[in-house]
């Protein structure tokens, strides 16, 4: 998605989002680890869904990139108990992360089936990966 056509569309939302996007990263430690999308997965509930879309459409590839701790994004945000949409998001981005474990050999199906994401949740990502090791 181009930005500028995205900016043109809705003007408000983005220019909302940009400036949550530009507070939420003056207040966060550099030494996070990771993309923008693995800080903003890390403080979930810090953002608002549109956050996550923008920072998702400004860089699709952060989606299955890992961070230096060998965790992507959905990992991060599922330990984080990242609302149902922001979850559903990730997973609809680039449903192969499903698929991906983490350093310790979890999936994301381990991480948020752990932190009691919704059934929606764990329902997409099986219906993603059914031969996953549960």
């Amino acid at each position: 998605m181009d930005v500028r056509a995205a900016n043109a569309q809705t003007p408000a939302t983005v220019l909302q989002c940009n400036a949550s996007i530009r507070y939420f990263f003056r207040i966060t430690p550099v030494a996070t680890a990771g993309l923008p999308l693995h800080v903003a997965a890390q403080n979930v509930g810090a953002l608002s869904i549109e956050v996550f879309a923008k920072l998702i459409a400004v860089y699709p590839d952060a989606v299955s990139a890992k961070n230096d701790d060998g965790d992507l994004a959905i990992h991060i945000a599922a330990a984080n108990e990242a609302p149902e949409e922001v979850m559903l998001a990730l997973i609809a981005a680039d449903p192969e992360v499903c698929k991906m474990a983490d350093e310790g050999g979890e999936l994301p199906l381990h991480t948020a089936a752990y932190n009691k994401a919704s059934e929606a949740v764990l329902r997409r990502m099986i219906e993603v990966y059914p031969d996953s090791p549960m």
